[in-house]
């Protein structure tokens, strides 16, 4: 069974998200804590609720997880099911800043089959779907073929990575910060990075859609031990992250190895 109709489903559902967010962005907006250092708007509520809206009218019978939607674990009687962070990057998106993104996956057995990535305030759409090929903005998109760590270009916290506290010293390669862990995994698959990690647990809704456009560009995606990632689990949280291309790969898990 092909899914292109969804694809485009859930092209049109970040855009459509997209241009409601932009409404909001670099104005005043009200913030609520809903933990510690985990902020939420209006915004993303709204575009939770456009997307679910958009994507449930048309395909009723899948499961649904999103970061701003109650989990009712009504996900796992479905084999599919739409994965949605409405505003990935929210403390991006609070502070105007261009970091920020809409995620849409649908999963299917555990499996990321296609996924868009939306930043509606650079205008890049990233998309995959299985077997088909990843894009930004209709161009076909590949990982990086930078050869060796020390000349890589990282997304991520350059403190983090100059932390003495490493067991093996990073080396001094460029570091630039995005906030959306969608929109980073995005530019790694399309090259313009090579590589990016993530030491603290991310959700399926922050991943899901990245998976596939990394797998679809030829970038590695796995945790910090170099295991493949199943969605829709009992609980949708995932350990670590790392992304890059094939070349830096397995230098970026000797870097992790210590981490069990």
């Amino acid at each position: 069974m092909g899914f292109s109709a969804e694809l485009e489903l859930a092209k049109d559902a970040a855009f459509k998200a997209g241009e409601l967010v932009m409404q909001y962005f670099n104005k005043p907006i009200e913030v609520i804590e809903k933990s510690p250092n985990n902020p939420v708007t209006e915004a993303d509520y709204k575009s939770d609720e456009l997307i679910k809206k958009l994507l449930k009218e048309a395909r009723p019978n899948y499961g649904w997880l999103s970061e701003e939607t109650v989990d009712d674990n009504s996900r796992k009687n479905s084999d599919l099911v739409w994965m949605v962070d409405p505003i990935d990057g929210t403390r991006a998106f609070i502070k105007g800043l261009p970091h920020f993104s809409i995620s849409i996956a649908l999963v299917k057995n555990g499996q990321a089959i296609l996924g868009v990535v939306y930043n509606p305030a650079t205008n890049e759409m990233f998309y995959a779907q299985d077997q088909i090929g990843a894009f930004k903005n209709q161009n076909q998109i590949f990982a990086s073929d930078t050869k060796a760590l020390e000349s890589a270009k990282m997304l991520g916290d350059r403190h983090m990575f100059q932390s003495k506290k490493w067991p093996i010293k990073w080396p001094d390669f460029k570091v630039e910060q995005r906030n959306s862990i969608a929109y980073r995994i995005a530019l790694v698959a399309s090259g313009e990075f090579d590589g990016a990690i993530a030491t603290t647990p991310k959700n399926d809704w922050d991943i899901a859609a990245g998976a596939i456009i990394a797998k679809e560009a030829n970038a590695k995606f796995t945790d910090h031990l170099g295991k493949d990632f199943i969605f829709n689990q009992e609980s949708p949280l995932q350990r670590s992250l790392v992304v890059s291309n094939s070349n830096i790969f397995n230098d970026i898990l000797g870097h992790l190895s210590h981490i069990v």
